[in-house]
């Protein structure tokens, strides 16, 4: 059994112990803790600065005419356990590197609010009595308000 397998029948029997629908993340694991489940191995100080660089990487942000942008563009190059995350400056940028970035970060937007459609989709159908939920996943309009908005307060 996969870990992720293990912890999700572990997460149904927490469930099912306690008679409930849904679970605050701490104390479940402090659940498993008290059931002797096998904690996960601590990350290395290696690890631990590649995701510290990551986050400051990704947090890095520059101002131009039309206002703020990201520094940095995280790159997934390679497969398997080859895969690696290269960092590439935005203003240096090939547009290979830029190209590769821009799909990337749009199949991961895609992939989202292909699994938020779906969880509405479930719902709705599991909850026929209920007012249904809609979401809309034209973001056009939310784009240009954003961009008005942006506008608005370099204007102000």
């Amino acid at each position: 059994m996969s870990r992720s397998s293990e912890l999700q029948k572990f997460m149904s029997q927490y469930k099912f112990e306690n008679d409930t629908v849904e679970f605050e993340l701490l104390s479940f694991v402090d659940w498993l803790i008290a059931k002797g489940v096998k904690m996960p191995t601590p990350p290395t100080p290696r690890e631990m600065m590649a995701k510290e660089v990551s986050r400051v990487a990704r947090q890095e942000k520059r101002h131009d005419d039309e206002g703020e942008y990201r520094a940095n563009l995280a790159v997934h190059v390679g497969t398997g356990v080859q895969r690696q995350v290269v960092w590439v400056d935005i203003d240096k940028a090939s547009r290979e590197r830029m190209e590769q970035n821009a799909t990337q970060r749009r199949e991961q937007i895609v992939g989202d609010v292909v699994n938020l459609a779906r969880d509405v989709d479930h719902w709705n159908k599991h909850n026929p009595n209920q007012l249904p939920l809609f979401v809309e996943t034209d973001f056009g309009f939310d784009l240009e308000l954003a961009k008005a908005s942006r506008d608005l307060a370099k204007a102000g």
